[in-house]
């Protein structure tokens, strides 16, 4: 099934650009030119659909390019930190359901489990309750889920969506640190084993 959402591409102080899709909570990315960035943000779409459709997650519908202009200059998440220049464009991509990407998942060479430990760091901001959710292991420390009951759902999606970008561009994947190693480095939180067939 092919999908096309608006992205959103924000001029980054270093250079390259910042990419979000307003659509779509957590999908984001970079790039350092914009050749890059719509090569960045077409990998990212399809990610995120990808584990959305396998997770069974509703996907919201794609807005119109008016519709998300006004959202990012209305939403102070994105109006506080734009930069002159900013742009929308329409990103598709083609996404299959899982059983339909078993072929494809065999020539990319996952079909994998993997298990890494996952740092837990329970969160309280105006009566709003949170856990950030991060990996020592994989540089991965951006996640976050609403709750610290169903923190597990959220690292699993974080990991996968991790594992699928990089077994897609050939990076190699490091090997896990035992549950010791993590809990030193850790100044607060629990430490939890996570695990996904990717």
């Amino acid at each position: 099934m092919r999908y096309q959402y608006y992205a959103l591409f924000v001029p980054a102080e270093e250079g390259g650009y910042s990419i979000f899709f307003p659509d779509l909570p957590g999908a984001y990315s970079c790039g350092d030119d914009l050749d890059t960035g719509i090569w960045m943000a077409q990998d990212c779409l399809q990610g995120y659909l990808e584990v959305s459709l396998d997770y069974g997650d509703n996907i919201p519908p794609p807005s119109s390019k008016e519709e998300v202009e006004k959202r990012v200059v209305e939403d102070p998440f994105y109006a506080e930190g734009l930069e002159p220049g900013w742009f929308v464009v329409p990103v598709e991509v083609e996404v299959f359901d899982k059983s339909c990407r078993e072929e494809e998942t065999k020539k990319r060479m996952f079909g994998k489990h993997y298990a890494f430990y996952g740092l837990f760091v329970p969160k309280k901001d105006d009566e709003v309750e949170w856990v950030e959710i991060s990996f020592p292991d994989l540089d991965l420390d951006n996640g976050c889920w609403d709750d610290v009951e169903s923190r597990m759902e959220g690292a699993q999606k974080e990991l996968a969506f991790w594992l699928r970008f990089r077994l897609t561009k050939g990076i190699e994947i490091p090997s896990p640190s035992p549950k010791e190693e993590i809990e030193r480095i850790a100044k607060e939180g629990f430490v939890e084993l996570v695990e996904v067939d990717v």
